[in-house]
């Protein structure tokens, strides 16, 4: 059960005197967090408890997350740093030209002319977009995730096409 769980959150720390967490949002859509039923608790060691939801509210920018049967500091306590996280099969789709970063790390990266780059291993934001980091024979590329670079991206075969622009990947690092 764990592959197929996303995680949209992180347990910071209890919140109030009837055992809120306060958790941060590590999704998209924080809207998500009012339509849940359940939740999945991951600890840092790997351990699930699935919890109910009893109730959302959101405070400067955080989720205060309710949950039955947890209702003092005391119960929440120990959830610190825990995941909070939902089955895959709960997710919103997302528009037409938008991915999340699950379907897309691992895929295999070519070149528009057919050259094998490497497997994206990980992606980091930065202001402007994301960042992908594809692990090549040779080093590791950033590419950035622009319509001028990404020309194609196939989530059912796990391969992505990019455009090379002068100066990203040089010949020798392929």
């Amino acid at each position: 059960m764990t592959d197929d769980l996303i995680t949209i959150g992180k347990a910071l720390r209890p919140r109030g005197l009837k055992g809120e967490l306060k958790v941060l949002s590590l999704t998209d859509f924080p809207s998500r967090f009012s339509e849940l039923k359940e939740v999945i608790l991951t600890s840092p060691d790997g351990c699930n408890i699935i919890c109910k939801v009893k109730g959302i509210r959101f405070q400067k920018g955080f989720v205060l997350l309710s949950l039955e049967g947890y209702d003092t500091i005391e119960k929440t306590e120990g959830f610190r740093n825990w995941l909070v996280r939902i089955p895959q099969d709960k997710i919103k789709g997302l528009p037409e030209g938008h991915y999340y970063w699950f379907d897309l790390l691992g895929m295999k990266v070519y070149s528009d002319s057919g050259l094998f780059i490497g497997e994206l291993i990980d992606i980091f934001p930065t202001g402007s977009n994301d960042v992908f980091v594809v692990k090549g024979r040779v080093k590791e590329h950033l590419i950035p995730a622009t319509l001028e670079v990404v020309k194609d991206v196939d989530v059912a075969n796990k391969r992505m096409t990019i455009h090379i622009i002068k100066g990203l990947i040089e010949e020798d690092e392929m």
